[in-house]
């Protein structure tokens, strides 16, 4: 009886192991996340890149799926809801209700590798400005989630754009003849003559320039009319294409613990089960043992 006791206690304890061994399989122990910018200084209208990486991981299955909120400056960036996925996760789409993501995997990872690569366009800033951007409420999963509050980058620089500057012509003055000066070997009554000749020659280039001035300009506001033109053309056709949804809810990966701890007492109800018709049993063979007996007892007095 006490050896059939410690059989269905052995077991109840090796079940309960293995469906413990099986929960710790998908728990996290802690891991590290880092935000890098592709580089520390960029100018008004270039594409802003940071890449979120895993730096550390403590689990005994790698992740198979991340999710996060992007903060950012709106002033200084503009966000770009395509986030290409690396080191074999997926791309994703950021939302532009919530600026939240989710990327996921095939197979489980526990390398530190790059995860994605979160794009931004610089704005037009009047003076050379420093920002950054931060995930917030990351959720890493592998079957079990972990979560970390917030992780924030480094700084990059925005410069505004550069002024283009003036050409000086002041300095074509000083090529001209002066008569006055020793170094100049012409006669001053002759360069009087040469001066009003010039000056009636200017007045001709003058007109001419104004002429052509004036016909450039012309040309240039058609150019611009039929530049306005296919731009708005172009951007009729862009909104017309659709955008790529976005999920915004990380997925569970692995077994239910709901699920485990149903198996688990639906196995202690079956055991208890067990052990009592085994009872029952041996009740019912001792019933039978003593009738026996009593009917043999019965038997010999008869006789």
């Amino acid at each position: 009886m006490r050896k059939k006791f410690l059989k269905l206690g052995v077991m109840l304890l090796a079940l309960s192991m293995l469906f413990s061994i099986k929960v710790s399989a998908y728990t996290i122990n802690s891991a590290e996340v880092a935000i890098a910018p592709s580089k520390t200084e960029y100018n008004v209208g270039d594409t802003v890149d940071f890449v979120v990486s895993l730096k550390s991981l403590n689990a005994d299955t790698g992740l198979m799926a991340f999710g996060a909120y992007v903060t950012y400056d709106s002033n200084v960036l503009t966000l770009n809801t395509a986030a290409d996925g690396l080191s074999g996760w997926d791309d994703a789409t950021i939302s532009s209700k919530t600026n939240r993501f989710v990327t996921t995997r095939m197979d489980h990872s526990k390398n530190s590798e790059d995860i994605i690569k979160i794009s931004f366009t610089a704005k037009n800033v009047s003076k050379s400005t420093k920002t950054s951007i931060s995930l917030k409420s990351l959720e890493l999963s592998n079957g079990a989630e972990y979560d970390i509050k917030e992780v924030k980058s480094s700084e990059v620089t925005i410069n505004p754009k550069s002024s283009t500057p003036q050409d000086d012509d002041s300095g074509d003055d000083d090529n001209k003849d002066n008569p006055s000066n020793p170094d100049n070997p012409s006669n001053p009554d002759d360069s009087k003559d040469s001066d009003t000749s010039d000056k009636d020659n200017d007045s001709k280039d003058d007109n001419k320039d104004n002429d052509k001035n004036n016909n450039e300009k012309d040309n240039s506001s058609n150019n611009g009319g039929n530049s306005g033109g296919s731009s708005s053309s172009s951007k009729d056709s862009g909104s017309s294409k659709k955008k790529p949804s976005s999920s915004s809810k990380i997925p569970y990966l692995g077994s239910n613990p709901y699920i485990k701890i149903t198996i688990l007492v639906v196995a202690a109800i079956a055991l208890l089960l067990f052990i009592r018709l085994k009872l029952v049993n041996l009740k019912i063979k001792k019933q039978l043992k003593s009738e026996e007996s009593d009917s043999k007892k019965e038997n010999k007095e008869d006789k």
